[in-house]
């Protein structure tokens, strides 16, 4: 993977993978999840830089991404403005179509992100992987526990219990400590649970490498619960794509129920895959990737 470089934007300092658009077909804003980095989307990259120029950074705290002061940094009210600051500093002309691609958090991020007009009119489409809209999850989640339909309840009693570290990752320090302490088997045990394949490059990561991906975005998790939280949107008409995993470890398939009611012409694919698909299956998500990227150039372009 190439050199990445450095770029300030805002109280934030990104480390950001660039590659120049190739063929005038516009640029494709990769982010990343928890507890990953840039890297996890190293077979997308490689499968689409010929065809796009490629935006991926790494979230604050991650890999040489500063860490940022205080907790409110991680909110993600603070954090998408600034995302879309970064993509616009590196494709300042705005004809120049730009489309996201997003995985767990990062696609929670950029829901936020596209659930805003005004930060949504500077992209072409958004592609949501293996990461709900959470307020849209927060409202289902809220009909089903009124709902009194057994079905609606057994899907909110899953989801519960598969988000059960999130609400660990509310205490202050233990998480730090817990993996500061015993970084390798929590990192194992993450892998196994999740069935990562055994090619999955975090399976080469180091002991630093661990703490800093598993650590740097804790507050992320602390601010989702105790900060701002993401407001409902009114109507998405930005073009969105979901790709899920059905094997997901952290999300039930069932949370994205109520997002056709939001968005508009939502494409959802459904692939037997655990949590990290673009990890597991590669070809199929970047083919997936490729497929909806080229369809909105061509309603764009003719």
């Amino acid at each position: 993977m190439s050199k990445t470089q450095q770029i300030k934007i805002d109280e934030y300092e990104f480390e950001v993978l660039f590659h120049e658009a190739p063929k005038n077909k516009g640029y494709l804003f990769f982010l990343h999840g928890y507890p990953d980095d840039l890297r996890s989307w190293e077979a997308q990259i490689e499968y689409l830089k010929d065809d796009f120029g490629i935006i991926a950074p790494n979230l604050p705290g991650v890999g040489k991404s500063a860490k940022p002061p205080l907790r409110i940094f991680y909110n993600a009210q603070r954090l998408c403005p600034a995302l879309a600051k970064l993509a616009e500093k590196l494709v300042p002309d705005q004809s120049t179509p730009i489309q996201l691609i997003g995985h767990d958090w990062g696609s929670i991020l950029l829901w936020a992100l596209v659930s805003d007009e005004k930060l949504a009119a500077r992209f072409l489409s958004f592609t949501a992987i293996a990461g709900p809209h959470v307020a849209l999850v927060r409202e289902l989640m809220l009909s089903r526990l009124t709902s009194g339909v057994y079905v609606d309840l057994e899907n909110l009693v899953k989801q519960f219990f598969k988000s059960w570290y999130i609400y660990l990752f509310q205490l202050p320090n233990i998480p730090e400590l817990a993996w500061n302490f015993l970084a390798e088997p929590l990192w194992e045990m993450m892998l196994t649970m999740a069935e990562a394949p055994a090619n999955d490059i975090r399976r080469t990561y180091s002991r630093e490498e661990i703490i800093n991906r598993a650590t740097g975005p804790l507050n992320l998790y602390r601010e989702l619960l105790q900060g701002k939280e993401i407001p409902l949107p009114d109507k998405i008409r930005l073009p969105v794509q979901i790709i899920v995993p059905e094997r997901d470890l952290a999300i039930t398939p069932e949370v994205y129920d109520d997002h056709y009611r939001y968005v508009t012409g939502l494409k959802i694919h459904r692939i037997d895959a655990n949590h990290w698909v673009q990890i597991e299956k590669p070809s199929e998500v970047s083919r997936l990737i490729y497929s909806f990227a080229y369809d909105q150039l061509k309603s764009v372009t003719g």
